[in-house]
């Protein structure tokens, strides 16, 4: 079993230390490594190539946001999933918008953790669950006509950005996870996207869903 290499960053050795035991003994995971900042994250994952860097936003001599810019330019295949205490919408919008594939509060439990971690490892994005409903109140408007996608990837996009996985959304409008998989690939094909973050970032920056 090949498993998911995660690099734990945040300022406090407590943190860490948490979620360290949340993830011990979990067959699929390894932590590969840990940082207390954000210019230690970059050295780090320079050093040890990890799938998933898990961290908060709030750190020392570069913050989360900002090592996200240099993680997007530099280490692309990284995924980036933030874990922090904050729960509002503009917070969430300012963390996939800066590219993050997943963002769950500290006090989430173990098995969302996980839930999370798995997810992002497979390409989808994750918002956090207590945050779902007001995501898809919230976030959700009406796309701008000028965005070159057909109403039924306008509404997948939606469901792709509201969380759900291929087989839900598939569930949900009564399709086959396969024509759901086609659509996403017609609409990273089309957009020239490469993967789901970037699918949830366009959906906002293109009024597909909004801050």
């Amino acid at each position: 079993m090949k498993k998911i290499r995660i690099l734990l960053a945040d300022d406090h050795a407590l943190v860490r230390d948490g979620m360290k035991t949340l993830l011990r003994n979990v067959d699929d995971l390894i932590v590969a490594g840990e940082a207390s900042d954000g210019v230690e994250v970059i050295d780090k994952i320079k050093e040890l190539s990890p799938d998933i860097v898990i961290m908060d936003i709030s750190m020392p001599r570069m913050t989360g946001l900002e090592a996200m810019d240099v993680i997007q330019r530099d280490y692309p295949e990284t995924k980036v999933l933030i874990v922090t205490m904050h729960e509002n919408e503009d917070y969430a919008y300012q963390i996939f918008k800066a590219g993050a594939a997943g963002y769950i509060l500290k006090s989430a439990e173990k098995k969302e953790f996980i839930d999370a971690i798995r997810a992002i490892s497979k390409g989808e994005t994750f918002f956090a669950r207590s945050m779902s409903a007001v995501t898809s109140r919230n976030f959700i408007s009406k796309t701008q006509s000028s965005i070159p996608i057909t109403r039924r990837e306008k509404e997948i996009l939606r469901l792709i950005v509201d969380g759900l996985t291929n087989q839900a959304i598939a569930d949900k409008l009564f399709i086959s996870p396969r024509t759901v998989d086609t659509h996403r690939s017609n609409l990273m094909q089309k957009l020239k996207i490469k993967n789901t973050a970037g699918l949830v970032r366009f959906a906002m920056e293109n009024g597909i869903v909004s801050p």
